[in-house]
């Protein structure tokens, strides 16, 4: 048998887990230059405070929960994402092109072609400074 060796070789020296080109900098950033989000005290406070048992809170306790809900509920409101800025437009589109598929469907059925001729009937009326009048036995409309 002939031995070989081998001059090249791959070594990993990283950590099991670890993302491919991310390192870690001292200064809390990492190497895209994001910083890591910042959490206010008052918001520590009441994310303990919701873990617990309602039972176990005093009223301050409950109130301050109640208000820092209050507030971020409110914030929300009247600043939205550019998610809900999108949804809302898209609920909006939405909306219409079903108004328009009705519109269509009723149109193109027998009630809707009736109520067409009905409003025809109506207009033409009207252009010639006739009165209209509708049968309450059976619906039908009377020129006069």
């Amino acid at each position: 048998m002939v031995s070989q060796e081998v001059d090249d070789f791959l070594e990993h020296y990283g950590k099991k887990g670890m993302k491919w080109g991310v390192r870690k900098n001292s200064s809390g950033k990492n190497s895209s230059g994001k910083s890591k989000k910042r959490v206010s005290s008052e918001y520590k406070k009441v994310h303990e405070l919701r873990k617990r048992n309602i039972s176990q809170l005093s009223n301050k306790q409950l109130k301050s929960i109640n208000e820092r809900g209050n507030l971020e509920q409110n914030f929300n409101r009247l600043n939205p994402s550019k998610i809900n800025k999108g949804t809302g437009l898209a609920k909006g589109i939405m909306a219409t092109v079903g108004l328009g598929i009705s519109a269509f469907n009723m149109y193109n059925s027998p009630a809707g072609k009736a109520a067409m001729q009905n409003g025809k009937k109506v207009m033409q009326a009207y252009q010639q400074g006739r009165r209209v009048v509708r049968n309450r036995s059976n619906g039908q409309l009377t020129l006069f």
